[in-house]
């Protein structure tokens, strides 16, 4: 996702450590961190939590950031997506992230995800995904990131991403017909109630 000129000049100042532009990248993405942490944690406290957590370590490390095909906001999305898998590891030790196996590499089951109305039902079926198909699920449809966008985050092959896609949204199928549902909604940000943490909490 390239950034636009505003945010560029923001993030030029931000890296030279300037408090005021640091808590300008806070306002404009302090929400987007949180929703996204609170998908792969499903713990409205724990993402409140690690929210902090993200861009207090932002803060620290700001100045090592450079505009290398990866804008800011991704840049910040990966620093959280870090903090809950390490979180997700100490909370289930035992856990394993799915391989992906040899599956059609087809977008054909996404044209369900706008259909269902129910946000809370969306979040609730994602919530019940493997870690790394809720990640790519989240990144894919919540943050409207590209095949290679996730896989650069990700640090997997864009194939290997659509492979993955592939099983979480027919998982996602399985898990709403079960409920009676037929499909996974676009999900906004009505998905949590708690606002983000506060700029003076963090600089």
């Amino acid at each position: 996702m390239a950034q636009e000129a505003g945010e560029s000049a923001v993030v030029a100042l931000a890296v030279t450590r300037d408090p005021e532009a640091f808590a300008k990248l806070y306002e404009l993405y302090a929400a987007r961190v949180q929703r996204h942490i609170y998908y792969l944690v499903g713990n409205a406290q724990e993402a409140h939590d690690l929210t902090s957590e993200t861009f207090l370590r932002a803060w620290r490390v700001i100045d090592r950031y450079e505009d290398r095909g990866v804008s800011i906001a991704s840049w910040l999305l990966k620093i959280g997506h870090n903090l809950a898998a390490k979180h997700l590891n100490k909370r289930r030790p035992h856990a394993s992230l799915e391989e992906a196996g040899e599956y059609p590499a087809t977008d054909r089951s996404s044209n369900f995800v706008e259909a269902v109305c129910d946000v809370d039902v969306a979040r609730n079926a994602v919530l019940q995904l493997p870690d790394i198909q809720r990640q790519v699920i989240v990144w894919r449809f919540i943050e409207n990131m590209s095949y290679d966008e996730v896989a650069q985050l990700l640090g997997r092959p864009s194939a290997t991403i659509r492979v993955i896609q592939f099983r979480a949204l027919k998982r996602l199928r399985e898990i709403l017909e079960g409920q009676g549902e037929a499909a996974v909604p676009s999900v906004d940000d009505r998905v949590l109630g708690r606002p983000p943490v506060m700029v003076n909490e963090l600089v």
